[in-house]
């Protein structure tokens, strides 16, 4: 099995977190940036230079603000989410009934697929990030 299968993921963590809809969106964005990307490809083999060189600096002149603004906005929110992760770490750790629930099995085997799904994601935004193609994080 794939080695994230090894690593024992908290079920009350992948619980909160799991979003069927949510994911649902983030395949269909998946599937919008394959789409995107083949339009970009069939542009650039078209080799009309100056209309991408027009286009980036028009994006750049409409966004430069917001992508500050946007910037600044998710360094605060994952400060947060750091130090609330944290609590919340410490509170599971406070119960014996928790501490037996999610070291089943059963709770171990879907909190790991639960982790993989994750860890797909964030392996191929990381992929499309390197290549300056950014995606929904849904």
């Amino acid at each position: 099995m794939d080695s994230i299968n090894t690593i024992n993921s908290n079920i009350l963590e992948q619980i909160v977190s799991y979003d069927s809809d949510s994911l649902d969106n983030y395949l269909s964005n998946l599937n919008t940036t394959l789409l995107e990307q083949t339009q970009l490809n069939k542009v650039l083999i078209d080799k009309k230079h100056q209309d991408n060189i027009d286009s980036v600096k028009a994006f750049i002149s409409r966004n430069k603000n917001q992508i500050d603004y946007q910037l600044e906005e998710i360094k605060r929110i994952t400060d947060k989410i750091q130090a609330v992760c944290i609590a919340n770490e410490n509170l599971e750790n406070e119960k014996d009934e928790y501490k037996e629930l999610i070291q089943s099995p059963e709770c171990v085997e879907i909190a790991n697929k639960l982790t993989s799904i994750k860890k797909t994601k964030e392996s191929i935004r990381a992929f499309l990030l390197k290549k300056g193609i950014h995606i929904s994080p849904n």
